[in-house]
């Protein structure tokens, strides 16, 4: 487990934990720059809010991005076997037998594969 690096403080804001009542000293800077910081607090806080340890994370992005390329190679296979359907529809209501359509089929296939 880690160290937490964020609470709330009296205000309810989001701040870095340990300040031991200090303000951060944000006066010097921009408000640009102090919303950035405020931004990165904040955000750091909901990803501790999350419980999950880094490695935690990283095993689910990799997860993710794996489902991701499983979900497009399942998607290619569908719309070949859906193509397949369309042709083996075409060639049986054009009247060819059973036998034909199978050669027909090998044929596009060896073809295809060249």
């Amino acid at each position: 487990m880690y160290k937490r690096l964020t609470e709330t403080d009296f205000k309810g804001e989001w701040t870095l934990k340990d300040r031991q009542g200090e303000e951060l000293p944000l006066y010097y800077m921009n408000y640009r720059d102090v919303q950035a910081v405020k931004t990165a607090i904040r955000r750091l806080a909901e990803y501790e809010n999350t419980g999950l340890a880094p490695e935690e994370v990283r095993r689910i992005i990799e997860a993710r991005a794996e489902a991701l390329v499983n979900i497009g190679q399942a998607r290619e296979l569908v719309t070949e076997a859906w193509r397949d359907l369309q042709t083996t529809r075409e060639m049986l209501s054009d009247g060819m037998t059973e036998p034909e359509f199978r050669k027909m089929r090998d044929l596009m296939r060896i073809h295809a594969g060249c």
